[in-house]
């Protein structure tokens, strides 16, 4: 097996025992100023998980330097470089960190789902526990209340807060009586006009929130759907605050219709009928990003067994 050199994989392979320091500042010229030193560490044995698509390596041998894989290979493939230390992973397994794009933290407890247990700790140990299982960031799809979640963002970007980082909506948006404010309450902003839909986009956006969602669909017929000129305008003030636009959705007939409507990404699955090509077409077109969240569904039953 030959050398890699690895780019794409340096900003986002995870290996709990590496770690990432920052990056040393470019030291000037000028001045006799001392170039800044260089953290080296030879890793060995692990079983590498690349990620792209071709077969894990066993045995895998790698170098980061300041944070970042430089090179990676099979075993005797990449030299130790001269003063650098040296980890062993024998039984460990290196792979790309995980990425929920779908995530609702802080309303478990373990017993009961609802906003009375979106706390700060009940928050906190969700990303904690997030960032134990590899997964490096989450992000919230409408059922963040209060500010808490912005709190947390920005204590994290300050290196106080642990976890997998997080990235919020804030307030999802939903039919006046729509899914899911039958289990979240008056988490969801409920919206009946393009008027009352541009300015709670509006509100969300001077509350800096990451981007925009909203749930177009009724629970199999049981509450009110969104309805298309009101996620259009969603959509379109979304765009105006240059924020994404993201939906839940049921419908193959309604996921078609925000495409054309310039969603940016779907993050449920389509659940009425088979996807067709044409919607296929459309999404690659265009560019829009699916995410199926089936763990989601499957958690309902298969947990329980």
């Amino acid at each position: 097996m030959k050398r890699y050199t690895v780019l794409v994989l340096a900003a986002t392979l995870f290996c709990l025992i590496a770690g990432c320091s920052s990056e040393p500042s470019k030291g000037s010229d000028q001045g006799g100023a001392k170039p800044a030193a260089v953290d080296v560490t030879f890793y060995s044995g692990a079983r590498v998980i690349p990620g792209d698509g071709s077969a894990p390596i066993e045995e895998a041998t790698f170098i980061i330097e300041n944070g970042k894989i430089t090179q990676i290979g099979g075993k005797g493939e990449v030299k130790p470089p001269k003063g650098a230390g040296r980890v062993e992973l024998n039984g460990q397994t290196v792979m790309p960190v995980l990425v929920n794009l779908h995530g609702h933290v802080g309303l478990n407890n373990g017993s009961s789902f609802g906003p009375e247990n979106y706390k700060r700790e009940s928050v906190t140990a969700d990303l904690n526990r997030y960032g134990y299982y590899g997964v490096s960031a989450v992000a919230i799809q409408g059922s963040d209340s209060g500010d808490l979640a912005r709190q947390i963002r920005q204590e994290q970007m300050e290196g106080k807060a642990t976890g997998a980082r997080i990235f919020t909506s804030g307030r999802g948006f939903t039919a006046k009586g729509g899914f899911p404010t039958a289990l979240e309450k008056d988490i969801p902003m409920q919206v009946g006009t393009e008027a009352e839909a541009r300015k709670g986009v509006d509100e969300q956006a001077d509350q800096k929130v990451d981007f925009i969602s909203m749930w177009v669909e009724d629970n199999m017929g049981r509450a009110p759907k969104l309805k298309p000129d009101v996620y259009k305008a969603i959509i379109d003030e979304a765009h105006k605050k240059n924020l994404k636009a993201y939906a839940s959705v049921f419908s193959l007939a309604d996921a078609k219709d925000l495409v054309n409507a310039g969603i940016d990404g779907i993050t449920t699955s389509i659940r009425d009928r088979e996807v067709d090509d044409e919607f296929v077409s459309m999404m690659k077109a265009k560019g829009i990003f699916y995410t199926p969240a089936l763990t989601a569904l499957e958690a309902k039953f298969v947990y329980a067994d």
